[in-house]
């Protein structure tokens, strides 16, 4: 059985009634749609259906109404607990910069996440960077505001590039630390034998 759940508005998903309707098919529901609904400022009841849905795939909250991150925040930590997610649908939702750990949590830990819908989520372009910079190695699509594909593709590259120089540099100091140390370290021996030779010979005087 597979379940699509579909919400106009937040009372029927938070209702009593509606809540042995998660229990029973938690594991079956594979999507939440709640576009364009009126987020309240306690989401508690929303981030416990959310999380009894271990096999969710695609979540969206396009369009929703709220006045501040503090509110989406809690929705998006919710998803940490559904691992079989491929599509997060946020556009037009107010997420801001706090949100933005958050969401690269999940792009780390989330292996089958395909696409990320971000667009009018007042992310900032340093926001926007922070996210592309997490998916260099991931087959990742994200849809931004200040950054296109071709852009996004371009950046990745060149975080990517910048990433393996700093190791090679990174490397290279840690060869040439070692190499010093190695050979202070046989300087330092060869010294002390010199010493002790000295200490243990014996010098005879003799008269003319």
């Amino acid at each position: 059985m597979v379940a699509v759940f579909n919400f106009t508005n937040l009372a029927s998903m938070l209702s009593d009634e509606s809540r042995p309707l998660f229990v029973d098919n938690s594991r079956d529901i594979i999507s939440i749609n709640l576009d364009g609904i009126v987020l309240p400022h306690n989401v508690d009841t929303l981030v416990d259906r959310i999380k009894l849905c271990p096999n969710l795939q695609a979540f969206s909250c396009c369009r929703c109404t709220c006045r501040n991150d503090a509110i989406i925040s809690p929705l998006l930590t919710a998803l940490r607990h559904c691992q079989m997610l491929q599509t997060i649908a946020l556009s037009n939702t107010f997420v801001g910069v706090k949100g933005i750990p958050i969401l690269i949590s999940i792009l780390q830990t989330h292996v089958q996440l395909v696409s990320l819908e971000l667009r009018g989520c007042h992310l900032g372009i340093g926001g926007e960077k922070a996210l592309i910079s997490s998916t260099i190695m991931l087959p990742v699509k994200l849809n931004l505001d200040y950054h296109s594909e071709a852009e996004i593709t371009r950046l990745r590259r060149s975080i990517l590039l910048e990433k393996k120089l700093h190791d090679r540099s990174q490397q290279v100091k840690k060869y040439d630390s070692g190499s010093g140390a190695a050979a202070r370290g046989f300087f330092a021996k060869q010294k002390m034998r010199i010493g002790e030779a000295a200490s243990h010979r014996t010098i005879v005087y003799c008269d003319p």
